[in-house]
């Protein structure tokens, strides 16, 4: 049996985050909580969450949880009564990976970290009425994920390897010095380029003009490093003309998810401009041959797919954002498939497979596990 909280005003979310939390702690044995601090509140809380051998329903209070975290962040940022919603999970990290439509050339990654991918719902055809939207026939979890990962154009970026190529196209040949003719004769032979200022000031030394040339880039967010604990946030309300809006509507997903399987993007693996055997257009020593592929020195790039299992699932009742209930399934045994429904102190276990798949979901946590321990039967 898994222990309820208690609803202390509007603490529903709380209470569903608490019952995630509990399902990601039990996958890091080494976590020990300090003595003093929020922390060992939290933990002391979702300890008391863990699975126990009752006949009875029970509950439990995140008063001690709730009561630490005003004490963090002060009253004024967590008033009693209210409803909250923010995601807490384990971090991981997203590149944003932008290369030009013209010559190919990558431009340096930026890495930034998240908490949860925020994943747009594609929407069905038709007005949106009365603040509500339905979510498209067949929407899936998959779809999401690489709409989210996947390519969009933008305009007037400006290249660093056509600028060079237009600067050295407009120069007299014979002002080229030592440097200027190397660089010439990399573009020719099509070698990788590093995104550096370097070759704009070798331009501007040898007295000749840097021509800037922008053009169409095609960018996407491509996954760096997976956490633990995946948390995937459906975004179930934006804002319209008119307001905020929710969407309603089944957005399937599996029970497991496998990366290579979705064909989703991992950094350092999408094929690179220019032909590697033909050498690197380098001036600086220093920069590092992942530079000039557009990664920053030190990222570690693993090929190895990344085998997800669901351990729980989040739901919104009622209205926008600003009201509603939120209630939480918990995966108890990942290898047996048992789950509870839990809504604040109200716990129901034996819940089925196709309940949990069945559910409109808004917010669902995935655990990376071994290859072997997750079966990719979704049903």
């Amino acid at each position: 049996m898994v222990p309820g909280l208690r609803n202390l005003g509007n603490t529903c979310y709380a209470a569903a985050v608490l019952q995630q939390l509990e399902v990601a702690t039990r996958s890091l044995p080494g976590l020990q909580p300090p003595q003093t601090s929020f922390t060992a509140v939290l933990l002391n809380c979702l300890q008391r969450l863990q699975p126990v051998a009752l006949d009875e329903p029970t509950s439990d209070s995140p008063a001690d949880v709730l009561h630490a975290l005003r004490q963090c962040i002060g009253e004024s940022m967590l008033p009693a009564g209210q409803e909250h919603d923010a995601v807490e999970a384990y971090e991981g990290s997203l590149a944003s990976e932008l290369q030009c439509l013209r010559c190919r050339h990558h431009f340096a990654s930026q890495v930034t970290p998240f908490l949860a991918l925020p994943l747009s719902i594609p929407l069905a055809p038709g007005r949106n009425a009365f603040g509500h939207a339905r979510a498209a026939h067949r929407a899936s979890l998959e779809g999401c994920l690489q709409q989210y990962l996947g390519y969009e154009a933008l305009q007037g970026v400006t290249c660093t390897r056509c600028s060079l190529q237009a600067s050295l196209e407009a120069a007299e040949a014979d002002r080229l010095n030592h440097k200027l003719v190397s660089l010439r004769e990399a573009l020719w032979r099509d070698a990788l380029f590093i995104e550096s200022d370097t070759y704009q000031q070798a331009v501007q030394g040898a007295g000749l003009e840097w021509v800037g040339r922008s053009g169409p880039v095609a960018k996407r967010h491509v996954l760096a490093r997976l956490p633990t604990m995946l948390c995937l946030q459906l975004r179930r309300v934006f804002w319209g003309p008119a307001g905020e809006v929710k969407v309603s509507g089944h957005v399937s997903f599996p029970l497991a998810l496998r990366t290579d399987a979705l064909g989703l993007p991992t950094l350092g693996h999408a094929p690179h401009a220019g032909d590697a055997s033909a050498g690197y257009a380098d001036l600086e020593p220093s920069n590092s041959k992942a530079a000039a592929h557009g990664m920053p020195d030190g990222l570690v790039v693993s090929s190895r797919p990344a085998y997800l299992s669901l351990r729980a699932v989040v739901l919104h009742y009622g209205g926008p954002s600003s009201g509603g209930h939120y209630v939480v399934y918990r995966c108890l045994d990942a290898a047996q498939q048992q789950w509870a429904r839990v809504s604040d102190e109200e716990v129901r276990p034996g819940v089925s497979r196709q309940e949990v798949l069945q559910a409109e979901a808004t917010m669902l946590l995935y655990e990376e596990r071994g290859q072997a321990s997750v079966s990719l039967v979704s049903d």
